[in-house]
Protein backbone atom coordinates (compact mmCIF):
# COMPACT_ATOMS: atom_id res chain seq x y z
CA UNK A 1 0.00 0.00 0.00
CA UNK A 2 2.78 2.02 1.11
CA UNK A 3 4.09 2.47 -2.74
CA UNK A 4 0.32 2.97 -4.39
CA UNK A 5 0.42 6.75 -6.49
CA UNK A 6 -2.26 7.31 -3.37
CA UNK A 7 0.37 7.38 -0.77
CA UNK A 8 2.50 9.14 -3.12
CA UNK A 9 0.27 11.79 -2.86
CA UNK A 10 -0.61 12.08 0.02
CA UNK A 11 3.09 12.92 1.77
CA UNK A 12 3.03 15.56 -0.91
CA UNK A 13 0.51 17.28 0.86
CA UNK A 14 1.37 19.45 4.30
CA UNK A 15 -0.24 19.54 7.41
CA UNK A 16 -2.42 22.67 6.56
CA UNK A 17 -3.88 21.05 3.56
CA UNK A 18 -4.30 17.38 5.05
CA UNK A 19 -6.72 19.53 7.21
CA UNK A 20 -7.96 21.54 4.64
CA UNK A 21 -9.28 18.54 2.56
CA UNK A 22 -10.83 16.43 5.58
CA UNK A 23 -12.62 18.93 6.96
CA UNK A 24 -14.11 21.22 4.20
CA UNK A 25 -12.77 19.49 0.61
CA UNK A 26 -13.94 16.09 1.22
CA UNK A 27 -17.51 16.69 3.00
CA UNK A 28 -18.03 19.47 -0.19
CA UNK A 29 -17.59 17.16 -3.29
CA UNK A 30 -18.17 13.43 -1.43
CA UNK A 31 -20.72 11.26 -3.20
CA UNK A 32 -23.23 9.36 -0.71
CA UNK A 33 -22.18 6.19 -2.63
CA UNK A 34 -18.67 6.32 -1.86
CA UNK A 35 -19.40 5.81 1.91
CA UNK A 36 -16.56 3.37 2.35
CA UNK A 37 -14.45 5.23 0.53
CA UNK A 38 -14.95 7.68 3.60
CA UNK A 39 -14.06 4.63 5.74
CA UNK A 40 -10.89 4.09 4.07
CA UNK A 41 -10.03 7.95 3.61
CA UNK A 42 -10.77 8.41 8.26
CA UNK A 43 -9.03 5.22 8.81
CA UNK A 44 -5.93 6.83 6.81
CA UNK A 45 -6.03 10.25 8.11
CA UNK A 46 -5.58 8.74 11.79
CA UNK A 47 -1.94 7.78 10.65
CA UNK A 48 -0.90 11.41 9.02
CA UNK A 49 1.55 12.97 8.84
CA UNK A 50 3.78 9.90 8.04
CA UNK A 51 1.12 7.71 6.99
CA UNK A 52 4.00 4.84 7.80
CA UNK A 53 2.26 3.07 10.60
CA UNK A 54 1.75 -0.27 10.23
CA UNK A 55 -2.17 0.05 10.27
CA UNK A 56 -1.74 0.70 6.93
CA UNK A 57 -0.47 -2.91 5.86
CA UNK A 58 -3.23 -4.60 3.31
CA UNK A 59 -4.59 -7.36 6.16
CA UNK A 60 -5.13 -4.44 8.44
CA UNK A 61 -6.65 -2.29 6.54
CA UNK A 62 -9.17 -4.64 4.90
CA UNK A 63 -9.99 -6.18 8.31
CA UNK A 64 -10.82 -2.58 9.99
CA UNK A 65 -13.10 -1.80 6.55
CA UNK A 66 -14.94 -5.05 6.02
CA UNK A 67 -14.63 -7.29 9.21
CA UNK A 68 -15.56 -4.21 11.41
CA UNK A 69 -19.15 -5.23 11.93
CA UNK A 70 -19.05 -9.00 10.64
CA UNK A 71 -15.48 -10.72 11.73
CA UNK A 72 -16.47 -13.80 9.53
CA UNK A 73 -17.02 -11.56 6.22
CA UNK A 74 -14.40 -12.23 3.35
CA UNK A 75 -11.20 -9.96 2.55
CA UNK A 76 -11.29 -8.67 -0.65
CA UNK A 77 -8.05 -7.20 -1.77
CA UNK A 78 -9.41 -6.20 -5.31
CA UNK A 79 -12.17 -3.78 -3.53
CA UNK A 80 -9.39 -2.36 -1.14
CA UNK A 81 -7.47 -1.54 -4.26
CA UNK A 82 -11.01 0.05 -6.12
CA UNK A 83 -11.60 1.89 -3.10
CA UNK A 84 -8.16 3.29 -3.03
CA UNK A 85 -8.55 4.00 -6.72
CA UNK A 86 -11.46 6.16 -5.86
CA UNK A 87 -9.97 8.23 -2.99
CA UNK A 88 -6.99 8.92 -5.34
CA UNK A 89 -9.28 10.62 -7.56
CA UNK A 90 -10.41 12.45 -4.73
CA UNK A 91 -6.64 13.68 -3.92
CA UNK A 92 -6.16 14.74 -7.06
CA UNK A 93 -8.73 16.52 -7.96
CA UNK A 94 -8.25 18.23 -4.68
CA UNK A 95 -4.77 19.25 -5.57
CA UNK A 96 -6.46 20.32 -8.88
CA UNK A 97 -8.45 22.98 -6.82
CA UNK A 98 -5.30 23.76 -4.90
CA UNK A 99 -3.47 25.26 -7.47
CA UNK A 100 -6.69 26.83 -9.44
CA UNK A 101 -6.97 28.92 -6.24
CA UNK A 102 -2.98 29.43 -5.78
CA UNK A 103 -2.81 31.17 -8.95
CA UNK A 104 -5.60 33.69 -9.37
CA UNK A 105 -4.63 35.09 -12.87
CA UNK A 106 -4.67 31.54 -13.80
CA UNK A 107 -8.05 31.00 -12.64
CA UNK A 108 -9.24 33.92 -14.05
CA UNK A 109 -7.74 32.74 -17.41
CA UNK A 110 -10.32 30.08 -16.85
CA UNK A 111 -13.08 31.77 -16.08
CA UNK A 112 -12.65 34.06 -18.64
CA UNK A 113 -13.01 31.39 -21.17
CA UNK A 114 -16.05 29.79 -19.94
CA UNK A 115 -17.47 32.87 -19.71
CA UNK A 116 -16.98 33.95 -23.73
CA UNK A 117 -18.10 30.43 -24.86
CA UNK A 118 -21.20 31.24 -23.07
CA UNK A 119 -21.14 34.95 -24.52
CA UNK A 120 -21.02 36.99 -21.13
CA UNK A 121 -18.94 39.25 -23.02
CA UNK A 122 -19.38 42.02 -20.34
CA UNK A 123 -18.21 40.22 -17.27
CA UNK A 124 -15.59 38.06 -19.18
CA UNK A 125 -14.09 41.48 -19.90
CA UNK A 126 -14.06 42.38 -16.54
CA UNK A 127 -12.60 39.26 -15.39
CA UNK A 128 -9.73 39.83 -18.04
CA UNK A 129 -8.75 43.04 -16.87
CA UNK A 130 -9.01 42.09 -13.12
CA UNK A 131 -6.39 38.98 -14.59
CA UNK A 132 -3.62 41.51 -16.09
CA UNK A 133 -3.87 43.64 -12.95
CA UNK A 134 -3.44 40.50 -10.69
CA UNK A 135 -0.22 39.31 -12.87
CA UNK A 136 1.39 42.93 -12.69
CA UNK A 137 0.89 43.35 -8.84
CA UNK A 138 2.43 39.67 -8.99
CA UNK A 139 5.63 40.32 -10.21
CA UNK A 140 8.50 42.58 -9.44
CA UNK A 141 10.17 42.01 -12.15
CA UNK A 142 9.13 41.28 -15.64
CA UNK A 143 10.44 37.69 -15.53
CA UNK A 144 10.07 34.66 -17.88
CA UNK A 145 7.69 33.58 -15.54
CA UNK A 146 5.73 36.99 -15.81
CA UNK A 147 5.88 37.01 -19.82
CA UNK A 148 4.45 33.21 -19.51
CA UNK A 149 0.76 34.60 -17.61
CA UNK A 150 0.84 37.39 -19.59
CA UNK A 151 0.97 35.15 -22.47
CA UNK A 152 -2.09 33.67 -21.25
CA UNK A 153 -4.24 36.76 -20.77
CA UNK A 154 -3.03 37.93 -24.31
CA UNK A 155 -3.71 34.03 -25.87
CA UNK A 156 -7.37 35.35 -24.44
CA UNK A 157 -7.45 39.00 -25.72
CA UNK A 158 -6.15 37.32 -29.13
CA UNK A 159 -9.44 34.86 -29.20
CA UNK A 160 -11.73 37.74 -28.44
CA UNK A 161 -10.33 40.04 -31.00
CA UNK A 162 -10.94 37.99 -33.53
CA UNK A 163 -14.79 37.69 -33.06
CA UNK A 164 -16.96 39.81 -34.71
CA UNK A 165 -17.87 41.67 -31.54
CA UNK A 166 -14.21 42.31 -29.74
CA UNK A 167 -15.40 43.51 -26.41
CA UNK A 168 -12.26 43.09 -24.78
CA UNK A 169 -10.31 46.72 -25.91
CA UNK A 170 -7.46 44.58 -27.07
CA UNK A 171 -6.26 45.13 -30.79
CA UNK A 172 -5.38 42.15 -33.01
CA UNK A 173 -1.80 43.49 -33.59
CA UNK A 174 -1.56 44.42 -30.01
CA UNK A 175 -2.43 40.64 -28.91
CA UNK A 176 -0.50 38.95 -32.11
CA UNK A 177 2.90 41.57 -30.84
CA UNK A 178 2.70 39.83 -27.17
CA UNK A 179 1.72 36.66 -27.67
CA UNK A 180 5.32 36.78 -29.79
CA UNK A 181 7.12 38.05 -26.56
CA UNK A 182 6.68 34.87 -24.93
CA UNK A 183 7.35 32.67 -28.17
CA UNK A 184 10.94 34.65 -28.72
CA UNK A 185 11.49 34.16 -24.74
CA UNK A 186 11.21 30.61 -25.39
CA UNK A 187 12.60 30.11 -28.60
CA UNK A 188 15.74 31.69 -27.18
CA UNK A 189 16.40 30.00 -23.81
CA UNK A 190 15.79 26.81 -25.55
CA UNK A 191 18.24 27.54 -28.34
CA UNK A 192 21.21 28.85 -25.82
CA UNK A 193 21.13 25.78 -23.71
CA UNK A 194 21.14 23.60 -26.52
CA UNK A 195 24.05 25.56 -27.84
CA UNK A 196 25.95 25.53 -24.50
CA UNK A 197 25.03 21.68 -24.14
CA UNK A 198 26.41 20.81 -27.26
CA UNK A 199 29.62 22.71 -26.95
CA UNK A 200 29.66 21.03 -23.58
CA UNK A 201 29.00 17.05 -24.71
CA UNK A 202 30.93 18.19 -27.79
CA UNK A 203 28.24 16.54 -30.03
CA UNK A 204 25.12 18.12 -32.01
CA UNK A 205 21.92 17.79 -29.49
CA UNK A 206 19.64 19.17 -31.89
CA UNK A 207 20.08 21.42 -35.14
CA UNK A 208 19.21 25.17 -34.25
CA UNK A 209 19.39 27.86 -36.81
CA UNK A 210 20.41 30.82 -34.89
CA UNK A 211 20.68 32.89 -37.80
CA UNK A 212 17.63 32.53 -38.75
CA UNK A 213 15.99 32.93 -35.04
CA UNK A 214 17.96 36.33 -34.83
CA UNK A 215 16.83 37.85 -37.62
CA UNK A 216 13.26 37.01 -37.20
CA UNK A 217 13.48 39.27 -34.01
CA UNK A 218 12.81 42.96 -34.46
CA UNK A 219 14.96 45.46 -32.62
CA UNK A 220 11.92 47.37 -31.57
CA UNK A 221 10.55 44.02 -29.58
CA UNK A 222 14.13 43.30 -28.21
CA UNK A 223 14.94 46.65 -26.77
CA UNK A 224 11.25 47.06 -25.19
CA UNK A 225 11.74 42.78 -23.34
CA UNK A 226 15.45 43.29 -21.82
CA UNK A 227 15.00 39.55 -20.84
CA UNK A 228 14.70 39.02 -24.90
CA UNK A 229 17.58 41.40 -25.14
CA UNK A 230 19.52 39.57 -22.67
CA UNK A 231 19.20 36.51 -24.08
CA UNK A 232 19.85 37.39 -28.08
CA UNK A 233 22.71 38.61 -27.32
CA UNK A 234 23.69 35.41 -25.38
CA UNK A 235 22.53 33.23 -28.44
CA UNK A 236 24.73 35.66 -30.91
CA UNK A 237 27.89 34.83 -28.37
CA UNK A 238 27.38 31.54 -28.13
CA UNK A 239 26.66 31.34 -31.82
CA UNK A 240 29.28 33.45 -33.11
CA UNK A 241 26.92 35.75 -34.28
CA UNK A 242 28.61 38.49 -33.06
CA UNK A 243 28.31 41.98 -34.75
CA UNK A 244 29.82 45.84 -33.71
CA UNK A 245 26.92 46.18 -31.95
CA UNK A 246 26.22 42.59 -30.54
CA UNK A 247 29.41 41.33 -28.81
CA UNK A 248 30.40 40.62 -25.35
CA UNK A 249 30.99 43.85 -24.07
CA UNK A 250 27.57 44.36 -24.47
CA UNK A 251 26.10 41.43 -22.75
CA UNK A 252 27.87 42.09 -20.09
CA UNK A 253 26.65 45.56 -19.92
CA UNK A 254 23.06 44.35 -20.25
CA UNK A 255 23.21 41.69 -17.59
CA UNK A 256 24.59 44.08 -14.97
CA UNK A 257 21.76 46.31 -15.61
CA UNK A 258 18.66 44.33 -16.03
CA UNK A 259 19.87 41.01 -13.80
CA UNK A 260 17.44 42.21 -10.88
CA UNK A 261 14.66 43.52 -12.72
CA UNK A 262 14.28 41.14 -15.96
CA UNK A 263 15.20 37.62 -14.51
CA UNK A 264 14.31 35.56 -11.51
CA UNK A 265 16.48 33.16 -10.49
CA UNK A 266 15.85 30.51 -12.84
CA UNK A 267 16.61 32.39 -15.69
CA UNK A 268 19.56 34.02 -13.63
CA UNK A 269 21.57 31.00 -12.92
CA UNK A 270 20.65 29.93 -16.58
CA UNK A 271 22.11 33.27 -18.10
CA UNK A 272 25.28 33.18 -15.60
CA UNK A 273 26.27 29.94 -15.84
CA UNK A 274 25.78 29.70 -19.78
CA UNK A 275 28.21 32.75 -19.88
CA UNK A 276 30.54 30.96 -17.67
CA UNK A 277 30.78 28.07 -19.69
CA UNK A 278 31.55 30.50 -22.98
CA UNK A 279 33.97 32.04 -20.54
CA UNK A 280 35.73 28.64 -19.84
CA UNK A 281 35.58 27.93 -23.62
CA UNK A 282 37.56 31.13 -24.36
CA UNK A 283 40.20 30.58 -21.69
CA UNK A 284 41.18 26.98 -23.60
CA UNK A 285 41.37 29.15 -26.91
CA UNK A 286 44.22 31.37 -24.67
CA UNK A 287 42.17 34.15 -24.27
CA UNK A 288 43.17 35.32 -21.52
CA UNK A 289 40.91 38.75 -20.58
CA UNK A 290 38.22 36.19 -20.35
CA UNK A 291 39.25 35.27 -16.47
CA UNK A 292 38.57 38.74 -15.39
CA UNK A 293 35.02 37.78 -17.27
CA UNK A 294 34.39 34.60 -15.42
CA UNK A 295 35.30 35.87 -12.13
CA UNK A 296 33.29 39.06 -12.47
CA UNK A 297 30.38 35.96 -13.58
CA UNK A 298 30.54 34.19 -10.52
CA UNK A 299 30.97 37.30 -7.94
CA UNK A 300 27.34 37.81 -8.99
CA UNK A 301 26.46 34.32 -8.42
CA UNK A 302 27.78 34.65 -4.94
CA UNK A 303 25.93 37.89 -4.55
CA UNK A 304 23.00 36.92 -5.63
CA UNK A 305 23.38 33.33 -3.23
CA UNK A 306 22.95 31.02 -6.20
CA UNK A 307 26.54 29.25 -5.35
CA UNK A 308 24.93 28.50 -2.16
CA UNK A 309 22.84 25.56 -1.16
CA UNK A 310 21.21 24.93 2.39
CA UNK A 311 23.76 27.49 3.54
CA UNK A 312 26.56 25.00 1.96
CA UNK A 313 29.21 26.25 -0.40
CA UNK A 314 30.28 23.59 -2.72
CA UNK A 315 34.33 22.56 -3.09
CA UNK A 316 34.29 23.10 -6.34
CA UNK A 317 32.86 26.68 -6.31
CA UNK A 318 35.12 27.46 -3.17
CA UNK A 319 37.97 26.06 -5.44
CA UNK A 320 37.08 27.92 -8.80
CA UNK A 321 36.48 31.19 -6.74
CA UNK A 322 39.73 31.37 -5.91
CA UNK A 323 41.33 30.17 -8.46
CA UNK A 324 40.05 32.54 -10.79
CA UNK A 325 40.71 35.24 -8.32
CA UNK A 326 44.05 34.34 -8.33
CA UNK A 327 44.57 34.29 -12.50
CA UNK A 328 42.90 37.44 -12.25
CA UNK A 329 45.71 38.56 -9.62
CA UNK A 330 42.61 39.65 -6.95
CA UNK A 331 45.08 38.43 -4.30
CA UNK A 332 42.80 40.11 -1.69
CA UNK A 333 39.62 38.89 -2.44
CA UNK A 334 40.67 35.35 -3.21
CA UNK A 335 42.49 35.50 0.47
CA UNK A 336 38.42 36.92 1.55
CA UNK A 337 37.15 34.09 0.10
CA UNK A 338 38.73 31.39 1.42
CA UNK A 339 38.99 32.67 5.02
CA UNK A 340 35.23 34.01 4.70
CA UNK A 341 33.63 30.87 3.38
CA UNK A 342 35.92 27.64 4.93
CA UNK A 343 33.19 26.62 7.26
CA UNK A 344 30.16 27.08 4.71
CA UNK A 345 32.08 23.89 2.42
CA UNK A 346 31.09 20.21 3.65
CA UNK A 347 33.20 19.37 6.89
CA UNK A 348 34.62 16.25 4.86
CA UNK A 349 36.66 18.03 2.45
CA UNK A 350 37.12 21.61 4.36
CA UNK A 351 40.50 21.71 5.34
CA UNK A 352 41.94 20.10 2.37
CA UNK A 353 39.94 22.46 0.01
CA UNK A 354 41.33 25.15 2.41
CA UNK A 355 45.15 24.51 2.11
CA UNK A 356 44.57 24.23 -1.54
CA UNK A 357 43.28 27.43 -2.10
CA UNK A 358 46.28 29.25 -0.33
CA UNK A 359 48.73 27.11 -1.89
CA UNK A 360 47.04 28.71 -5.68
CA UNK A 361 47.46 32.26 -4.27
CA UNK A 362 50.87 31.40 -2.94
CA UNK A 363 51.65 29.62 -6.60
CA UNK A 364 50.53 32.81 -8.59
CA UNK A 365 52.31 35.63 -6.28
CA UNK A 366 55.73 32.90 -7.20
CA UNK A 367 55.74 32.20 -3.18
CA UNK A 368 56.65 28.35 -4.33
CA UNK A 369 58.23 27.76 -0.82
CA UNK A 370 54.72 28.19 0.57
CA UNK A 371 52.80 26.52 -1.92
CA UNK A 372 55.03 22.95 -1.01
CA UNK A 373 53.69 24.15 2.74
CA UNK A 374 50.59 24.30 1.67
CA UNK A 375 50.09 21.14 -0.22
CA UNK A 376 51.85 18.96 2.39
CA UNK A 377 48.71 18.79 4.47
CA UNK A 378 46.48 18.18 1.79
CA UNK A 379 44.39 14.46 2.24
CA UNK A 380 41.30 14.37 0.58
CA UNK A 381 40.65 16.06 -2.87
CA UNK A 382 37.77 15.38 -5.44
CA UNK A 383 39.40 13.01 -8.34
CA UNK A 384 39.60 15.25 -10.47
CA UNK A 385 40.92 18.23 -7.93
CA UNK A 386 43.71 15.48 -7.19
CA UNK A 387 44.99 15.47 -10.82
CA UNK A 388 44.71 19.25 -10.55
CA UNK A 389 47.25 19.38 -6.83
CA UNK A 390 49.57 16.95 -8.68
CA UNK A 391 49.90 19.42 -11.23
CA UNK A 392 50.53 22.11 -9.14
CA UNK A 393 53.05 19.85 -7.61
CA UNK A 394 55.03 19.66 -11.09
CA UNK A 395 54.65 23.25 -11.76
CA UNK A 396 55.78 24.35 -8.58
CA UNK A 397 58.77 22.35 -8.92
CA UNK A 398 59.98 23.79 -12.06
CA UNK A 399 59.51 27.44 -11.24
CA UNK A 400 61.80 26.59 -8.43
CA UNK A 401 64.13 25.02 -10.85
CA UNK A 402 64.05 27.51 -12.98
CA UNK A 403 64.62 29.86 -10.08
CA UNK A 404 67.04 28.51 -7.93
CA UNK A 405 70.02 27.15 -9.80
CA UNK A 406 71.82 25.82 -6.94
CA UNK A 407 68.37 23.81 -5.77
CA UNK A 408 68.17 22.92 -9.80
CA UNK A 409 70.14 18.91 -9.38
CA UNK A 410 68.13 18.30 -6.33
CA UNK A 411 64.71 19.26 -7.80
CA UNK A 412 65.42 18.11 -11.02
CA UNK A 413 65.07 14.32 -9.68
CA UNK A 414 62.20 15.27 -7.43
CA UNK A 415 60.48 16.71 -9.99
CA UNK A 416 61.02 14.05 -13.11
CA UNK A 417 59.72 11.15 -9.90
CA UNK A 418 56.53 13.59 -9.55
CA UNK A 419 56.25 13.12 -13.13
CA UNK A 420 56.47 9.36 -13.63
CA UNK A 421 54.33 9.01 -10.50
CA UNK A 422 51.80 11.56 -11.88
CA UNK A 423 51.95 9.32 -15.57
CA UNK A 424 51.20 6.01 -13.85
CA UNK A 425 48.20 7.86 -11.36
CA UNK A 426 46.49 8.73 -15.06
CA UNK A 427 46.49 5.29 -16.61
CA UNK A 428 45.11 4.11 -13.39
CA UNK A 429 42.49 6.30 -13.12
CA UNK A 430 41.82 7.10 -17.33
CA UNK A 431 38.60 5.15 -17.46
CA UNK A 432 36.89 6.95 -13.92
CA UNK A 433 37.71 10.61 -14.97
CA UNK A 434 35.66 12.39 -17.29
CA UNK A 435 38.56 14.75 -18.42
CA UNK A 436 40.64 14.06 -21.48
CA UNK A 437 43.66 12.29 -20.15
CA UNK A 438 46.03 12.64 -23.30
CA UNK A 439 45.89 16.30 -22.60
CA UNK A 440 47.81 15.61 -19.53
CA UNK A 441 49.93 12.87 -20.83
CA UNK A 442 51.00 15.28 -24.02
CA UNK A 443 51.54 17.94 -21.10
CA UNK A 444 54.07 15.77 -19.68
CA UNK A 445 55.74 14.89 -23.29
CA UNK A 446 56.40 19.07 -23.79
CA UNK A 447 57.72 19.49 -20.14
CA UNK A 448 60.48 16.19 -20.22
CA UNK A 449 61.23 18.29 -23.68
CA UNK A 450 61.57 21.08 -21.58
CA UNK A 451 63.78 19.98 -19.08
CA UNK A 452 66.31 18.41 -21.07
CA UNK A 453 67.57 22.26 -21.53
CA UNK A 454 68.06 22.37 -17.73
CA UNK A 455 70.62 19.71 -17.95
CA UNK A 456 74.22 20.12 -19.22
CA UNK A 457 73.99 17.81 -22.27
CA UNK A 458 75.42 18.51 -25.79
CA UNK A 459 72.09 18.04 -27.24
CA UNK A 460 70.38 20.92 -24.74
CA UNK A 461 73.49 23.20 -25.36
CA UNK A 462 73.69 22.66 -29.19
CA UNK A 463 71.73 24.61 -31.43
CA UNK A 464 69.52 26.11 -28.51
CA UNK A 465 67.81 28.88 -29.61
CA UNK A 466 66.70 26.77 -32.65
CA UNK A 467 65.67 23.37 -30.94
CA UNK A 468 63.55 26.08 -28.32
CA UNK A 469 61.63 27.46 -31.43
CA UNK A 470 60.52 23.88 -32.76
CA UNK A 471 59.82 22.49 -29.16
CA UNK A 472 57.85 25.53 -29.47
CA UNK A 473 55.99 24.99 -32.95
CA UNK A 474 55.38 21.44 -31.07
CA UNK A 475 53.71 23.12 -28.59
CA UNK A 476 51.25 25.21 -30.65
CA UNK A 477 50.65 22.82 -32.40
CA UNK A 478 49.33 19.90 -29.98
CA UNK A 479 45.49 20.45 -30.00
CA UNK A 480 44.76 18.41 -26.91
CA UNK A 481 47.04 20.15 -24.33
CA UNK A 482 46.34 21.21 -20.41
CA UNK A 483 47.90 24.71 -19.86
CA UNK A 484 49.43 24.85 -22.98
CA UNK A 485 50.10 28.77 -22.48
CA UNK A 486 51.87 28.23 -19.29
CA UNK A 487 54.48 25.72 -21.31
CA UNK A 488 54.71 28.26 -23.96
CA UNK A 489 55.69 30.50 -21.53
CA UNK A 490 58.20 28.71 -19.90
CA UNK A 491 60.18 28.10 -23.58
CA UNK A 492 60.09 32.11 -23.67
CA UNK A 493 61.53 32.45 -21.02
CA UNK A 494 64.40 30.14 -21.57
CA UNK A 495 64.89 31.84 -24.76
CA UNK A 496 65.97 35.15 -23.55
Amino acid sequence: MHKSLLFTLLKTLTSKELTEFHNYYLPLVFKAKHQQVRRLWNYIYETRPFFSSPRLSKKSTCAALFQRNNPDSPISEGRLRQLMAQLTDYIRDYIKWIEYHRIKHRSQHLLFTALTERECHKVAKEVMEKGRATIEAAYSIKSANYHYDMYWYFHDAYFSAILPNNRTGVSLREAIRHLDVYYYIQRLKYSCAVLNNTHILVKNISPINAPLLLQSIQDDVREATPIINIYYHLLAILSNNITENINWDTFLALVYVHLTNALDEYDMELVLVTAINYCIRQLRKGNEEYVKYQLDLYKIMLEHNLLIEDEHLSAQHYKNLVRLAARAREFEWGLYVTEHYKNLVPTSHRQSYYYFNHAVLAFHQKKYEQVLEYLLPIQDLHLLDHINLEMLYIKTYYAIIRQSPQLKIAYLDVLRDKMHAFRLYLLRNERQTQINIQSYKNFLIHLKRLLSFHSHTKVALLNRQVLLQKLRVQIQKTSTLVDKQWLDKQVHLLSL
